[in-house]
């Protein structure tokens, strides 16, 4: 089969892979559809050590099963499907609470790390395990089903939070994460929801899918406007889907006592806390991290068509042309850009 690996940093290279041979407990699905993560284009030069070459990269994905194990029991060849791009045991003391995300064996398609390499979606077929399978309604599409995984992160973070339909949010980004998350937290009877970014075209978009205010950071000060958005009171939660040093400190600086900052962007291993505020206005911090279930939700949501899409993809391009476009992107030679999908190549 075809596929799109990186054999060296910077490099991608459309070519012949063997085909995958599936386990007993596996399906073989045909990838029709597999969006183009930002921790796919951060991460083929190397520096976050969790795409070592050679990788298949690719964990946002859906297609069709062309094939099922001799023990799979709930799908069938021919049916629409999408899957959890973490891959958890079932059986450790954190899967049996639920809490699938934290396996103690978990792996993740498209990653190649210190502890384990497993090859993605950016290929024409793959093995998955039954139980990360999820069946695609008939009225969601194929690039629609390859974005549950992201919608599953930020719905994960949101899932985190005692939210109450009188809690006021700030969310720090406008990313494909942050505005998924805008759609989450209104579909939550979230009482006033406040978007803080640094491009005008995003801000705006926030407002048209939800936000009842948008704060540009490069025109005022952050901190200022949030208190005057809030009766000097701050925000119940924050959100920090940016995951940089200032979008951090921001967060905290907005919280009202007693309140929360969930963050799930890649921050830096080290950086500087003000411990001071975290203590005398008894703040919590939480990490959230992938996603834990998520997915059915979501699925049901865009089946009942309660979830916007058509903003997010940029661009669809087939596999085989994805290279180079990849590269540009890493290098920040398009911008102003959300997802990028690619599509497997007819025959």
């Amino acid at each position: 089969m075809k596929a799109l690996i990186m054999k060296e940093y910077m490099k991608l290279e459309y070519t012949d892979v063997e085909m995958p041979k599936i386990k007993d407990n596996e399906v073989l699905v045909k990838i029709m559809a597999v969006s183009v993560c930002g921790s796919d284009i951060h991460g083929i030069d190397g520096k976050s050590n969790r795409r070592q070459v050679p990788i298949i990269m690719g964990h946002e994905a859906s297609g069709m099963i062309t094939e099922a194990g001799a023990k799979v029991t709930e799908f069938k060849p021919g049916d629409r499907v999408t899957f959890d791009s973490t891959i958890y045991c079932g059986r450790c003391e954190f899967c049996r609470k639920g809490q699938l995300n934290l396996c103690d064996y978990r792996k993740v398609y498209g990653v190649s790390c210190d502890d384990y390499r497993q090859h993605g979606a950016y290929c024409e077929y793959l093995a998955v395990p039954e139980h990360i399978l999820y069946k695609i309604g008939d009225h969601v599409s194929y690039q629609e089903a390859a974005l549950v995984e992201p919608m599953s992160v930020a719905l994960h973070a949101i899932n985190l939070l005692n939210l109450t339909s009188s809690d006021t949010v700030v969310i720090f980004g406008t990313g494909t994460i942050a505005l998924f998350a805008v759609q989450f937290f209104k579909l939550r009877n979230c009482g006033n929801l406040i978007v803080v970014g640094r491009n005008d075209k995003k801000l705006l978009l926030a407002q048209k899918l939800g936000a009842d205010s948008v704060i540009n950071l490069k025109k005022v000060n952050v901190s200022t406007a949030i208190m005057e958005l809030t009766g000097g009171q701050g925000t119940d939660y924050g959100y920090d889907a940016a995951g940089a040093q200032s979008t951090f400190h921001m967060g905290i600086a907005s919280l009202k006592k007693g309140g929360t900052l969930v963050t799930l962007a890649n921050l830096d291993k080290k950086f500087e806390l003000d411990i001071a505020s975290v203590i005398t206005k008894q703040l919590t911090i939480k990490g959230s991290c992938a996603s834990s279930g998520e997915y059915k939700e979501i699925l049901d949501l865009l089946e009942k068509g309660l979830l916007k899409t058509n903003y997010v993809i940029s661009k669809q391009l087939p596999l085989s042309e994805a290279a180079d476009f990849i590269i540009k992107l890493h290098n920040k030679e398009i911008t102003d850009f959300n997802k990028l999908i690619l599509v497997t190549d007819p025959k």
